[in-house]
């Protein structure tokens, strides 16, 4: 135990005070240029900008007290990398002399059950010695797609200049001392292999229906059991407005009673696939020979959602005694014979759905 004790304290001080000496660069990289990282060390957040200046991706981190302030060109990568002390980290980029952009520590080199859970649980906050310590995901993104020489940023600065904010994790609640990263893509992860499912019920919401955002999905644990909320931690963010067509992102979360946790955004689109509304169509009898009638007089459509389309309502008109259509012009006609006609709306709307109705226009003889 007395060992163990030794070995925490002497990672937690040396971790980042490696020689520059021993820099060499230990894998090959398909890397990308242009990207600018920037540490917010005021928010203990990382954020990743584009050669154009746009952000695009956003990291928790724990720099330290001793995480330098100024800008810095990376020199040098290393896969895995012993720490003094018998420590060890993933994904290491060197930001300047000691300091270095890294996975949380591990005490045995490619091992990574052996990570250290406290360190781990400490993500968020400032507890390195001045490295950058990221989430194994965040600090192999670096690793993979940031060329070397790419300039690092360190400011001490508000969430205002944290323009995707920070993002939040999940921590280890197992009690575990040692465990792998949840965040490490390696398929032999655990936490990948016992992670929980989401899965939404449908993904397309009809216009001004009723819905439960949590109620939308399936939540199962990896033996693929239902997890309620009296088995799991359920948390849901985001709305879906049902009376507005367009696209809503909900972030799910669920985390079972052992620890294993799931984050996932699903896309939901609300729709129109409703038949067109006619409206004021109806049979009439007191219509004149001769006399000029403005068949679309009162008459309107629109789509259920609202979208008007009293503008593309097309008729028709059909005389019932010769079957004869009759001439039609911008919704106008002149009846020159008595007799019954057809007059037959039809109306079609942007989601391609056709409504139709036909009424009775009786015409008597010019009195």
């Amino acid at each position: 135990m007395k060992r163990i004790i030794r070995t925490i304290v002497a990672c937690l001080l040396v971790l980042c005070m490696l020689p520059i000496s021993s820099m060499q660069t230990e894998a090959k990289m398909n890397e990308k240029k242009g990207y600018v990282i920037k540490v917010n060390k005021g928010t203990n957040c990382v954020t990743i900008y584009d050669k154009k200046g746009n952000p695009i991706k956003a990291m928790t981190c724990s720099p330290g007290k001793a995480t330098p302030i100024g800008t810095f060109y990376t020199p040098v990568k290393y896969r895995w990398h012993e720490m003094i002390g018998n420590c060890y980290a993933q994904y290491c980029t060197r930001i300047t002399g000691n300091f270095l952009f890294h996975s949380v520590w591990y005490y045995r080199k490619g091992d990574k059950s052996s990570m250290s859970v406290r360190a781990y649980n400490k993500m968020g906050n400032k507890d390195s010695h001045g490295c950058v310590r990221l989430l194994c995901k965040d600090a192999k993104w670096i690793y993979e797609n940031c060329a070397l020489k790419t300039k690092v940023v360190i400011f001490n600065g508000t969430k205002k200049d944290d323009p995707l904010g920070k993002p939040s994790f999940e921590k280890i609640e197992t009690g575990a001392f040692t465990s792998w990263d949840p965040t490490d893509p390696d398929p032999k992860n655990p936490y990948i292999k016992r992670r929980p499912s989401i899965t939404p019920k449908y993904t397309t919401i009809e216009y001004n229906s009723k819905v439960t955002e949590k109620k939308a999905v399936t939540y199962k644990d990896y033996k693929g059991r239902k997890l309620t909320t009296k088995n799991a931690k359920i948390t849901v963010k985001g709305k879906i407005n049902t009376k507005k067509l367009g696209t809503y992102k909900v972030k799910y979360k669920v985390k079972d009673k052992k620890g294993y946790f799931l984050t996932k955004t699903i896309t939901f689109r609300v729709v129109d696939t409703k038949n067109p509304v006619l409206s004021g169509t109806a049979n009439k009898t007191d219509i004149l020979k001769d006399q000029e009638v403005n068949l679309l007089s009162g008459v309107t459509a629109k789509m259920v959602s609202g979208q008007s389309l009293t503008s593309k309502i097309d008729v028709s008109v059909t005389s019932v005694t010769t079957g004869q259509k009759q001439i039609v012009t911008n919704g106008k006609i002149t009846f020159a014979e008595a007799g019954q006609y057809k007059v037959t709306y039809t109306v079609t709307g942007s989601n391609k759905k056709k409504t139709t109705k036909t009424v009775t226009y009786t015409v008597q003889e010019t009195i």
